[in-house]
């Protein structure tokens, strides 16, 4: 049966609803974030939690204090996750992550040069929100940081040896 050019229209627009339909998500679209968090080297301290989301890829840099990125050596992970670094550079800092499954669930162990703790991340997929950046800031200089123009001074962070100085004999 031949069809005429206003039922090809209806029929191809009956398909365009279906096809639609069938690659909607059933869930609203996860919430975009970027985020900076500190990572603790301090033994039995939590890993920080990266959010990913299926369909999604995420940007993981590490950096040291001083903002400069701090070059990654080695890494092993586990879990329905894709990761590609840079692969521009022999050393890179920056690693992008994209879950293959909807509930995938799993780590990454990173050792970055010249530090000798290993910085471990937990990865959790996420409906409600997605890291479309994670900066995670290991504290100290890394090797590639620069020595500030102006002297800070008198350092008073915890742990510090000028604190503990000022600290000392107050109890």
């Amino acid at each position: 049966l031949p069809l005429d050019p206003q039922e090809i229209r209806t029929v191809l627009e009956h398909f365009d609803r279906t096809v639609e339909s069938s690659n909607l998500p059933v869930h609203p679209y996860p919430r975009p974030e970027s985020t900076v968090q500190n990572v603790s080297l301090d033994p039995g301290s939590p890993p920080l939690i990266v959010k990913l989301a299926y369909g999604y890829v995420t940007t993981l840099s590490i950096l040291d204090s001083s903002g400069a990125p701090w070059p990654i050596e080695d890494m092993s992970w586990v879990g329905d996750f894709e990761i590609m670094d840079d692969t521009v550079k022999d050393l890179t800092n920056l690693l992008r992550i994209s879950p293959s499954t909807q509930f995938a669930h799993g780590n990454i162990s990173l050792r970055l040069l010249g530090l000798d703790a290993p910085v471990v991340l937990t990865f959790e997929t996420n409906r409600d929100l997605v890291h479309y950046r994670f900066d995670a800031v290991v504290p100290g200089n890394g090797p590639n940081a620069q020595t500030p123009l102006i002297d800070p001074g008198i350092n008073i962070s915890a742990g510090d040896v000028d604190m503990a100085t000022a600290l000392g004999g107050v109890l």
